[in-house]
């Protein structure tokens, strides 16, 4: 049985379990799995950022629990974004949780931040191998897309990031119509124009964590991977470019809408 654990709040009984309320934002909440056995896989670290759009938070959140990797560890933030309907989507954590996901950690920013300051302090509060950060409204192409991204981690040891491609479709997602995927000149592009065009995305990119104990990562750019990767190629490192397809959205999907 998953043991419950909360910071600071005030319990209340629900239907399935005694748990704490996490609906004011300044405080966090963490759900963990009573584990025995310290787990044989690598940790994975998924930052999950959500918005207002409530259906896409969760069709992100039920996408993230039917990966089969053994030994993730979610971190979902939500960055003061508004009209982000905490109580509704907490509730969504519970049910259907895979036994490969071993610790849920849920906080709401009280004060806009942004999202690269959210990202170091999860980063920082959390032992992991790799980490990952994916949005509201992407979701994963196929079940076995973080153990993918691992393998491919594990025959490129000298790689501190690993590039797949995202893929944009059609707003009912039912055809891709475009594929997205890193290189130099969509990136310097990006730079220039703020990282608002999909020509590139955050789920596109997972990162060795300990690449965090050699760079200084900087708040110059609002997208998480422009400020990371721009550390990456002022070091010279090795990124890995994969055509594998990790993750896919729309417009409508990714769009900021309260749903």
């Amino acid at each position: 049985m998953s043991k419950i654990s909360v910071v600071k709040l005030k319990k209340k009984k629900s239907q399935n379990a005694v748990i704490d309320e996490v609906f004011s934002t300044d405080e966090a909440i963490e759900i963990e799995k009573n584990e025995t056995e310290e787990a044989e896989k690598k940790c994975v670290l998924i930052i999950a950022f959500t918005n207002d759009n409530h259906l896409s938070n969760v069709k992100m959140i039920q996408s993230i629990f039917k990966q089969d990797y053994e030994n993730i560890t979610l971190a979902i933030c939500n960055d003061n974004t508004g009209n982000f309907q905490e109580e509704r989507f907490f509730y969504n954590l519970a049910p259907n949780r895979p036994d490969g996901v071993r610790k849920i950690y849920f906080n709401c920013n009280k004060y806009t931040i942004g999202e690269i300051n959210s990202f170091k302090n999860l980063v920082n509060k959390f032992e992991s191998e790799y980490v990952f950060v994916i949005h509201s409204g992407e979701y994963f192409t196929e079940n076995s897309s973080i153990k993918k991204c691992v393998e491919i981690f594990e025959e490129n040891e000298n790689s501190v990031a690993i590039s797949a491609r995202a893929e944009i479709w059609t707003d009912d997602m039912k055809k891709c119509s475009e594929t997205i995927t890193y290189s130099v000149d969509s990136f310097l592009f990006d730079k220039l124009i703020g990282g608002n065009t999909k020509k590139m995305s955050d789920c596109m990119f997972m990162y060795r964590t300990s690449l965090f104990d050699d760079i200084q990562i900087t708040n110059d750019y609002k997208k998480i991977y422009l400020n990371i990767i721009s550390e990456i190629e002022k070091n010279k490192s090795d990124i890995t470019v994969s055509e594998y397809s990790i993750c896919k959205f729309s417009p409508q999907s990714i769009s900021n809408v309260n749903a």
